[in-house]
């Protein structure tokens, strides 16, 4: 089960930089993110660090949705596609959930609300929801922990400090 809803969870990732990487030249006007991100991203394919390093990325694209200023022309190009992205990332995840706490007789409540909600959910705030999703399932289901995507950010913010 981890390594289906992690996988899910890189494809949204790895579509998210694609549309990023693909949209970023013809808009040449980016305050998040240059393609600098992109060629060292390209230097960890294959590297465990690659996705954690990713995600630190889509935050990046997405943080002007955290603090309210105003968007970024790069995330208002990708956020629509992206959405769906993620909506289906949650659809396919709850089947997976749900087939997961079947055969363990597990019931977690708060947590199956929430995945069912946030796959018809079309405000930006699904986005934050898809990056907190790995810490909000392992605090709800412990033995579902995904790999450390915060992995990369976390070095970063160390390395400033």
């Amino acid at each position: 089960t981890v390594q289906k809803i992690e996988g899910l969870y890189n494809e949204v990732l790895q579509s998210s930089i694609d549309s990023c990487r693909a949209a970023l030249p013809h808009l040449n006007d980016s305050n998040a993110i240059d393609s600098q991100y992109f060629t060292e991203l390209d230097k960890l394919v294959g590297n465990p660090d690659y996705y954690s390093t990713a995600y630190f990325i889509f935050a990046l694209v997405h943080s002007s949705l955290f603090d309210q200023q105003t968007q970024d022309r790069l995330l208002l190009e990708v956020l629509p596609a992206e959405k769906v992205s993620i909506r289906n990332f949650f659809s396919k995840t709850r089947l997976n959930l749900l087939k997961y706490f079947a055969a363990t007789q597990q019931i977690h409540i708060e947590l199956m609300t929430n995945v069912t909600r946030w796959q018809n959910e079309s405000a930006d705030s699904i986005v934050i929801s898809f990056l907190e999703f790995p810490e909000t399932l392992q605090s709800e289901v412990p033995e579902l922990r995904l790999m450390d995507y915060t992995k990369q950010g976390k070095s970063i913010v160390e390395g400033l400090a």
